[in-house]
This record gives structure tokens, C-alpha cells and sequence, in this order.
């Protein structure tokens, strides 16, 4: 027997008379502060233009019985347009609030109106002979905090009027994210309104009557997650993490473990915010040790059905599935949740004596383009912990810097990773891996490479990085600007009256100008001007307030009174030493 699918439209008057229900599996409450001045310029606007409606776009739910307290309701189980709903619902507590400040503004029968509306929006008292309970127009049921924060700042008239609390709540990171993003949407739907104070009332009466979404509403549990799924190919996008947090909530039947499990989802796209698909995917990689063929969700539907990709045969490999849906992914993404707490958010100078680990992992994250380093880097910390750890994370550091300045293709490279990824996987011991030589380099192309003109190569940030790296001791804790620059010594283009005219001929000026060792970093944007400066004036004027962010900033001019050719001669030589006894160890 088909389960009954109803679809039709509905104004945001008649939407509010129902009750919904954020459920576990949901994400959080994510719309900034442009999405809504988005919306409420488009009502603003679809208002002035007097369009007949505004279409504000569509929502999914499930329908359920409920009997609270003898009285019996439907319930609707939002599986998608929770953002949009949310943010009506704020809004209109935000009017509410507005209209009460300034009651002296409006006459006594539309302050009654509209407040009085606005309260049955929000909150409806129970009423046994009507069969209405008394309940949120909203309950997120994803956490217990946020039903709080609805329940102090929402529901109450003028809850929403202390704007510092708002502010306080929507700058603090520890704040959780739907609480964060709730109180920024407040302030955000506070100022419009109070721009826009003359049009409020005629603005409320539109939103209520002419603004309006479309619903598909089911009874059955599989058939709404299957609307929830197919919303993301007609245009609604909905993230890779969300679809996979439904794929595999869907799963999981004991609906307290499925609370549980969605919580713990939350916790982890909080904390990534925007990157979370990104750790997805290294989670992905972690299985399957290939490059990726499709989009995520793709991928990760071939990992539960044991379809993996062979671009050597170019056929389809078929295994046993690497992971099944359902606790095993839940426990699985846990799992690397807390390696990758432990791996990024810790200084790790208490486990080794050292800021060795917190260095090479800080530098990794700066001085690389890319991220996929992150997947062998949590699989050997998970199997491993910090055992050879740091040695581990100098060579792959070696290992990836070597084959991208070396001009090995991307795709190259990323296969190397995975090489490494299989490595881990097929050993019993730290020191089998460290041993391996899939950290093997071309130390005689790379050492070509760095002795070379390197100014303007993608990889000159870094090589200068990895020597200030190097100059550091073990023992310090190793910070970076927030802006960071690559200075000449001897400029490309001086002054005819200057010094360096003299200490060097144009075919000097041209060999050595871009080597590195001519080349060192700022911590301010390049200035042309004052890099054309003579030797002695820059160390004086130009360097004065960088050079203790920059160590072999500090030992040039420390160790140089001048800057000639065989004092360029000479660095160079140092560093291209120096680089080459760290990439051979």
C-alpha cells in the first residue's frame, strides 16, 4: 500500500497554526546575517511592488500523532526548510517585541492585533475543548540548550529586546552554533525593522497574508528522509554532511540512540563549521586509500556497497563493504573526531617534551595550498598515537613538500599520500612505517630546483617558512603573522645613485637577485619603495619592527654589515645546505 504523499501552498498565517519540530537528525540552525537581509528584502520589496505573493520557498515534514496531556495534535517533523521557518519564527518575535517598545506609536486596537497574533505564532496556550496543547509553534528537538534559549529570549513578550545579551551570545564561539546564529538573526531582524520602524505594521500584514511556501507533507518516516534526499536535485541544496546525516540516521531505529548519534553529529559540524565537509571527505580517503571519482555522497555510497574504482584496470573493484550505515559510521566518524581534536587542539608539549609536533603541524597548515596531508596525519596518530610521531610528521612533511616543488603532477602526489595511507594500514609498528620508503624524495631534483632563481615559484613561501622552521629550537613555540610577505635584500630595480649599483654589476643583479638566498619574509605587505632602500638603511628603518618574527631575518642582519655578492653568495649556500641535510635525514 502507497503511503499518501500531500503537496500544496500555504501563507505563513496558516503555517503558524500548526506545530513543528526540529528533529535530532536535523542540522544546526546555519543562516547568517546575509541570508537574512536577504529575505526580508525580498518581502520588503515584493511588499512595495504590491505582488499579489512572495514565494519563500518549500518545506518537508513527517507527520506524527500526538496526545500531550489528554490532547490529542499532529505534529510535523521538519526534514527540510528548518532555516526558513526558523527564521520567520524569529522575526516575528523580533515584531512583537518592536511593538511593544512602542506601544505609545501605534492605537490600542493594532497593538492588540499584532501582538496578540505574534503570540499565537510563538507560543499557544492549551486549550482542552479546541484540542490545542500548549506547546512552541517550534520545538528543536536536536538540543536541550537551544529549546532553553528559545524558551528564556523567544517566547516571552520583550525577550527579545536586550540587544547586548544578543550580541554577547552571537561573537562567542563557545556559544553552540543554532543559538549563536538564532541571536545574530535577532539583532539582524532588529535593525531592519527599526530602519524600515514606518513600514513595521504594513510589513507584518504582507508576511502574514501574502507570503508563502510550498509543503510536502507524508506520513511515513522512509518516504520523508527519501524527500529530504531528492531535495538536494531540484535546486535546494543541501550539504553532503546533511544528507549524510540522514542517510544514516535512517538507520539507527532505538530513537534514543538516534538522539544520542545526532547530537554528537551536531557537535562535530559545529566545530568544523564550513570545513566539516572537508573532514568528510579525509574520512573518506581514510577508507578508501584512492583518489575520489565522484562528489562525496557518491563515494560514500560506494563504500557501503563495496564498489571501489580501480584507475589502473579502470574496472570496478568489488569488496566487502569498508563500512556499513548506520552505528558503524557514527562510531567510526567519533572516532576521528577525537583523533583530530587530539592532533590540532592540543600544543602537545606535555606528551613530548617539546613544541616539535606543534611546530610541523602549525607550519603544515600554513605553508601548504592543500589539506589532503591531514588524512595520514589522523590515521597514524589513531593506530600510533605519539609514538615516533613527530618524526612521522617530518617526513610526510618532507615527502609532500619534495614532490610538489619538484613539479610533481597533483594527482601524483595525492597517490603518494595514499601510499602512505596504505602503509599505516598494513603495519603492526611505528617504526615499520617510519622505515618505509614511501617517503622516499628526489633529493637531486629537489636540490636543482632550490638552487635555482625560486622568486615568484608557488613554493618560495614555503621553502623560506620551512628555514625559519629550522632556525627555531625544538623548545619554542612557533607562531605566525597574520600577514606575511617575501622581501628582496637586493632589490630588482635600484636607485642609480644608490650602493647597490656599485656592489653589483647588472648580470649579478640578475643571477642573484630572485635565489633564495636573497630572499627573506616580512610580516607587513611589500613596499616597493622601501625595499629599494640601501643595505644599511633597510636593516635600520625597513626591518626594525619584523625581524623578531623572522628568525633568519635576525641572524642576516645580525651576522651582515653589508650585503654584497659574496655575502649573497654565502647565504645562499647555508640555507641550500641546511634544506638539503634536513630533506637527506
Amino acid at each position: 500500500m502507497k503511503t499518501k504523499i500531500d503537496c500544496d501552498k500555504a501563507l505563513i498565517k496558516d503555517i503558524f497554526q500548526n506545530w513543528y519540530s526540529i528533529p535530532n537528525y536535523q542540522r544546526p540552525y546555519v543562516w547568517e546575517t546575509e541570508q537574512v537581509e536577504e529575505l526580508l528584502d525580498c518581502i520588503k520589496n515584493a511588499y512595495e511592488n504590491r505582488e499579489e505573493q512572495y514565494f519563500l520557498g518549500s518545506i518537508v515534514y513527517k507527520i506524527t500523532d500526538k496526545n500531550v496531556d489528554g490532547v490529542e495534535y499532529k505534529e510535523y517533523e521538519l526534514l527540510d526548510g528548518q532555516q526558513r521557518i526558523t527564521t520567520v519564527f524569529l522575526i516575528i518575535a523580533v515584531i512583537r517585541d518592536i511593538v511593544i517598545e512602542n506601544k505609545d506609536k501605534f492605537s490600542e486596537e493594532d497593538f492588540e492585533d499584532i501582538t496578540k497574533t505574534c503570540e499565537k505564532r510563538i507560543f499557544q496556550r492549551k486549550s482542552r475543548g479546541d484540542g490545542i496543547p500548549e506547546r512552541m509553534r517550534i520545538v528543536f528537538d536536536i538540543r536541550k540548550d537551544v529549546r532553553d534559549f528559545v524558551d528564556i529570549h523567544i517566547k516571552s513578550n520583550g525577550s527579545t529586546s536586550d540587544e547586548k545579551t544578543f550580541k554577547s551570545l552571537s561573537e562567542d564561539p563557545k556559544v553552540n552554533t543554532s543559538i549563536r546564529h538564532m541571536a545574530n538573526t535577532v539583532l539582524t531582524a532588529r535593525r531592519f525593522f527599526t530602519n524600515n520602524f514606518s513600514e513595521m505594521e504594513d510589513l507584518f500584514y504582507y508576511l502574514q497574508n501574502n507570503v508563502l511556501l510550498v509543503y510536502v507533507a507524508t506520513e511515513n518516516l522512509d518516504d520523508a528522509f527519501q524527500l529530504f534526499t531528492v531535495m538536494n536535485n531540484t535546486g535546494m541544496k543541501l550539504t553532503n554532511s546533511d544528507i549524510l546525516k540522514a542517510t544514516n540516521l535512517k538507520e539507527i531505529e532505538s530513537e534514543h540512540k538516534r538522539t544520542d548519534r545526532a547530537i554528537e553529529w551536531e557537535e562535530m559540524e559545529s566545530y568544523f563549521g564550513n570545513e566539516f565537509d572537508n573532514f568528510l571527505s579525509q574520512i573518506r580517503t581514510i577508507l578508501v586509500k584512492r583518489r575520489a571519482v565522484y562528489a562525496l555522497i557518491k563515494e560514500f555510497e560506494n563504500i557501503y556497497s563495496g564498489n571501489i574504482w580501480n584507475r589502473n584496470t579502470k574496472k570496478w573493484d568489488k569488496i566487502e563493504p569498508i563500512l556499513k550505515k548506520g552505528e558503524d559510521t557514527f562510531a567510526f566518524l567519533k572516532e576521528y573526531f577525537n583523533a583530530y581534536q587530539n592532533v590540532f587542539d592540543k600544543s602537545h608539549f606535555d606528551e613530548t617534551g617539546s613544541y616539535i609536533i606543534f611546530n610541523y603541524l602549525s607550519f603544515m597548515a600554513k605553508a601548504f595550498e592543500t589539506d589532503y596531508w591531514k588524512a595520514p596525519v589522523l590515521m597514524y596518530f589513531k593506530k600510533f598515537g605519539y609514538k615516533g610521531f613527530g618524526d612521522f610528521l617530518k617526513k610526510l612533511d618532507n615527502k609532500l613538500s619534495c614532490d610538489w616543488i619538484t613539479g610533481l603532477i597533483a594527482s601524483m602526489r595525492i597517490d603518494n599520500m595514499n601510499q602512505i595511507l596504505v602503509c599505516i594500514e598494513n603495519s603492526q609498528d611505528y617504526c615499520n612505517v617510519l622505515s618505509s620508503d614511501v617517503f622516499n624524495v628526489n633529493i637531486n631534483d629537489f636540490k636543482n630546483v632550490i638552487s635555482e632563481n625560486i622568486y615568484g615559484r608557488r613554493y618560495a613561501r614555503y621553502l623560506l617558512l620551512k628555514i625559519d622552521l629550522l632556525y627555531k629550537s625544538a623548545d619554542f613555540q612557533y607562531t605566525f603573522p597574520e600577514t606575511i610577505s617575501i622581501e628582496h635584500i637586493l632589490p630588482h630595480n635600484p636607485n642609480n645613485a644608490s650602493q647597490w649599483r656599485s656592489d653589483f654589476s647588472d648580470e649579478e643583479r640578475e643571477e642573484w637577485t630572485d635565489k633564495i638566498g636573497n630572499l627573506v619574509l616580512i610580516s607587513r605587505r611589500k613596499n616597493t619603495a622601501q625595499g629599494n632602500r640601501d643595505f644599511a638603511a633597510k636593516k635600520d628603518k625597513y626591518f626594525k619592527n619584523n625581524i623578531e618574527l623572522f628568525p633568519s631575518m635576525l641572524k642576516l642582519f645580525n651576522e651582515n654589515t653589508e650585503w654584497k655578492l659574496a655575502n649573497v653568495q654565502k647565504r645562499q649556500n647555508e640555507v641550500v645546505e641546511m634544506l638539503l641535510r634536513y630533506y637527506e635525514c
